[in-house]
C-alpha cells in the first residue's frame, strides 16, 4: 500500500489577513512622548543619512525627528 501525500491547500487571502491583523496585535504601540500627535509625512532623505540613524538600534526613528527638532531650532 503505497503512501499518497497530500500538498496542503493555499490559505485564503482573508486567513493572512488574519495573520498580519494577530500579529500587530501583539506589538505594543506608543505614543510620542510630549503627547502630541505625529504626522506620517513621505520624504526623501539620503541613503547615508537613514544608515546612520538606523545603526542605533530600535527607536531611530525618534532620534532622527529629535535631530530634525534640534536643527530647526525647537
Amino acid at each position: 500500500m503505497a503512501i499518497r501525500i497530500v500538498p496542503a491547500p493555499e490559505p485564503k487571502p482573508t486567513d493572512r489577513v488574519q495573520q498580519v491583523m494577530d500579529h500587530q496585535a501583539g506589538k505594543k504601540r506608543t505614543r510620542s512622548p510630549n503627547g502630541r500627535p505625529r504626522k506620517l509625512l513621505s520624504l526623501r532623505i539620503d541613503q547615508e543619512v537613514i544608515d546612520h540613524f538606523k545603526a542605533t538600534g530600535e527607536g531611530w526613528q525618534a532620534r532622527m525627528n529629535d535631530a530634525l527638532r534640534k536643527a530647526a531650532g525647537l
